[in-house]
């Protein structure tokens, strides 16, 4: 399941601006106007994101993800194990 979560045809939110090396098991979940995803980020400390949003346009709740993603990310540290 890890597997299948992580090599998803998704790409645009959690795992968008990370580095590709990053390993990011995750699930989005779309609705209109309700787009969503949740994940691990297996980074130096690995964290797990969930975003769920309402009422707004997929192309904004993606970047929003993606930069909230990277923000944690930088914070935690860059280096994967």
């Amino acid at each position: 399941l890890m597997e299948d979560l992580t090599n998803t045809e998704w790409n645009d939110r959690i795992n968008r601006l990370l580095p590709k090396e990053v390993k990011v098991p995750h699930k989005i979940g779309n609705y209109p106007g309700v787009y969503n995803d949740v994940g691990i980020v297996f980074a130096s400390q690995p964290f797990v994101l969930a975003v769920m949003s309402d009422s707004t346009t997929q192309d904004a709740a993606s970047d929003v993800i993606a930069q909230l993603s990277r923000m944690i990310y930088d914070a935690v540290g860059k280096s994967i194990n």
